[in-house]
């Protein structure tokens, strides 16, 4: 299996395409948007669950009821009271989309790799077939020589 960097170009599954069937490059496209839908709905959905259990489980309430009212409520103080309890979104949000990212790009070179593997076979048997006709082609003109 390539690994994530040996993904190929566009360029190459158009060239791919003209060997394996006009679909291929429409299909590669369409899995690259689909698996890219899927990434953004997982993690805009983690986040989103993260976000509202931020909200429900008290974090806001607890912020207004008891840090706000011991507050000097200058912007100052208020901002950092804020920043020093906000959730840490970076690992909420940051990893799984790496690794979303990361898991569609593998599926996406397996694919590659595949229609690469049935491209190769489709050559050699295209390379088998202009031998076999080359070899007919020399015994017709022996033939027509000899007659």
């Amino acid at each position: 299996m390539a690994g994530v960097e040996d993904v190929a170009t566009v360029g190459n599954v158009f060239q791919i395409s003209e060997v394996v069937g006009g679909g291929a490059a429409a299909e590669i496209e369409s899995h690259g948007e689909d698996a890219t839908a899927l990434v953004e709905a997982r993690v805009f959905d983690r986040g989103s669950a993260f976000v509202r259990g931020a909200l429900r489980g008290g974090h806001i309430d607890a912020f207004f009821g008891r840090t706000l009212p011991k507050l000097e409520l200058a912007e100052d103080s208020v901002y950092h009271a804020l920043v020093r309890d906000a959730p840490d979104l970076e690992p909420e949000l940051l990893g799984p989309l790496a690794a979303q990212g990361e898991a569609a790009l593998r599926q996406l070179a397996e694919r590659l790799d595949a229609l690469a593997a049935k491209a190769a076979a489709v050559r050699i048997e295209a390379d088998a077939l202009a031998a076999a006709l080359g070899g007919t082609d020399d015994a017709r003109r022996a033939i027509a020589e000899a007659a």
